[in-house]
């Protein structure tokens, strides 16, 4: 039964993306995120679905001439780091022993398809759409497996196979699931909203869907928040709790009631539910004395200390992907921590295999898009009379920075500098950023009318 479901979803989005772009793009994603193949009992993979999602959203925009622009900041900065990229790949890529073109390969792949994203999502009902089919992707893993570890009192998912592609291992998932629960928070958070369901998909504002959406989704949510606390990922926990308090803040709900509400409700589902077990002495690893650091603790100073020595010798980086065939050259553990491994950290991951500029680059398309993400919730919330589309501007430019800021915590202890997310969050910067000047341009062509 289950693979009658997913082969007639996928089918769906196929035959829509002949006929609209944007039925393609959001069945790229989905594709890409919820990876139909690994969630079926049959082998499905001589289907190639995930070539045919991409070929029939890629292609199709470039015979209609949807191809992609660079006016925005954070598309420029896109073409900067792309080039960067490939200045690296050309100079210092690690052949023949270690050769990565795939990774550059994938990289364009991933850049180009952003970009496309950018061009096709061009209105709100449109961002929504996006924002909805990614965060559930992932949402109905992390949740089901989540509500599923409170149903048996504590269970976890820590060390089983899990997912896979972008989100494989027990770090990955969890990481990936702290990064994606405010997608779905934003998309409970329209459907609660009656001065902006305008804004949500025709689907979705039909009355059932609404209450499905608001009924289940904090539980699908509350789901997602114990499995990645239960996957004992300590930088991925830490980073989805200091994303709660930031949204929260960021949408004036953090009342002390709200912060009694909240602390009464976790500890009853903790007394109920429980902790897996290991889940302390996990935590108090990270605090102990430098002696009694768990491996992994432990390692991650060696992993980033050996990015900033390859950085200084190869001010260009070392390539895409070749920090780990670099890491036994400059590891001076005598293979204390192992031998090919990766850096645990995508920040230092930027600086080793992209350089200096890389790393600069890197770093302003966070300052740049949390900046603009925050002008526009300033212009939005400044007006007397606040309309539903600044309701939905307010709402979206909260998500997009906490979400931002979450992967930026996040993936300090991980290497996601490739990971389709953080892309596509810049992607939907630039189109929520188009789409708010759209916005006021008509706001202010109207008043100059009257």
């Amino acid at each position: 039964m289950r693979d009658i479901v997913v082969l007639l979803v996928s089918l769906s989005f196929i035959l829509a993306a002949l006929t609209s772009r944007f039925a393609g793009a959001i069945g790229y994603w989905w594709f890409g995120i919820f990876r139909p193949q690994d969630w079926v009992w049959g082998n499905i993979n001589t289907l190639k679905l995930p070539l045919i999602a991409i070929v029939l959203f890629v292609i199709p925009c470039l015979i209609q001439g949807l191809w992609p622009r660079f006016r925005d900041t954070i598309s420029k900065f896109f073409l900067v780091y792309i080039v960067l990229t490939l200045l690296t790949q050309v100079v210092s890529a690690c052949d023949p022993i270690g050769f990565r073109a795939e990774y550059f390969q994938q990289f364009c792949i991933l850049l180009f398809a952003v970009l496309l994203t950018i061009r096709v999502t061009d209105t709100e009902q449109r961002f929504c759409w996006l924002v909805a089919i990614v965060g559930f992707s992932l949402a109905f893993h992390a949740g089901k497996a989540g509500l599923l570890g409170m149903l048996g009192m504590g269970g976890t998912y820590y060390g089983a196979a899990t997912m896979k592609g972008l989100f494989s291992g027990s770090n990955g998932f969890a990481f990936g699931s702290a990064v994606l629960l405010f997608f779905n928070i934003f998309v409970i958070r329209m459907a609660y909203a009656k001065n902006a369901l305008s804004y949500l998909p025709k689907i979705v504002r039909k009355e059932l869907t609404l209450k499905m959406i608001k009924i289940g989704g904090p539980f699908v949510c509350l789901g997602i928040i114990y499995n990645v606390i239960t996957l004992f990922s300590r930088g991925s926990a830490l980073a989805m709790f200091i994303g709660l308090a930031l949204w929260f803040s960021l949408s004036k709900l953090l009342k002390f009631k709200h912060i009694i509400l909240f602390g009464v409700a976790g500890v009853l589902v903790l007394s109920v539910v429980g902790l897996p077990d290991g889940y302390e002495a996990r935590l108090a690893s990270a605090f102990a004395d430098e002696e009694e650091l768990d491996g992994s603790a432990a390692s991650r100073p060696h992993f980033w200390n050996i990015a900033v020595d390859m950085a200084a010798d190869n001010p260009l980086g070392v390539g895409p992907g070749c920090y780990n065939t670099y890491y036994n050259i400059y590891d001076g553990s005598f293979g204390k921590y192992g031998f090919y491994r990766t850096v645990h950290s995508a920040h230092f991951e930027v600086l080793s295999e992209i350089g200096y500029l890389g790393l600069l680059c890197w770093i302003l398309l966070y300052i740049v898009s949390i900046v603009k993400l925050f002008k526009i919730r300033k212009l939005a919330k400044s007006k007397v009379e606040q309309s539903d589309s600044d309701y939905f501007f307010v709402s979206a430019a909260n998500f997009l920075i906490v979400s931002i800021i979450v992967f930026f915590i996040g993936s300090s202890f991980y290497a996601m500098a490739y990971n389709d997310i953080i892309w596509l969050l810049w992607g939907l910067t630039a189109i929520l950023i188009t789409q708010f000047d759209t916005y006021t341009s008509t706001a202010n062509s109207v008043k100059k009318g009257k």
